[in-house]
C-alpha cells in the first residue's frame, strides 16, 4: 500500500523565471520516501526553458490558466 502523501505543484509555464525555478526545484528535491509529487504545467511543453528531472511532469498544453481549470479539477 502506498503511504506517500500526493502533492501536485501547478505552474502556468516553465519559462526561465524565478518562481518557476524555485517551485520546480522544490518539486524535484522533496523527500520521495514521504511524498509522491507531480509537476503540472498548464502551458505548452515547447515553451519550457529548462528541464525537470526525477519527477513526473504533465503539460496541459493550454495558452491560459483559465482554460486549464476543468482539466486541473479532473486531474
Amino acid at each position: 500500500m502506498d503511504h506517500n502523501k500526493k502533492i501536485i505543484f501547478i505552474l502556468p509555464t516553465l519559462f526561465a523565471g524565478g518562481a518557476e525555478r524555485v517551485v520546480s526545484f522544490i518539486a524535484q528535491n522533496i523527500d520521495a520516501n514521504k511524498f509522491s509529487s507531480l509537476l503540472l504545467i498548464t502551458g505548452k511543453k515547447k515553451d519550457a526553458a529548462f528541464s525537470v528531472q526525477n519527477i513526473q511532469v504533465k503539460f496541459l498544453e493550454k495558452k491560459r490558466v483559465l482554460n486549464s481549470i476543468v482539466k486541473i479539477i479532473l486531474f
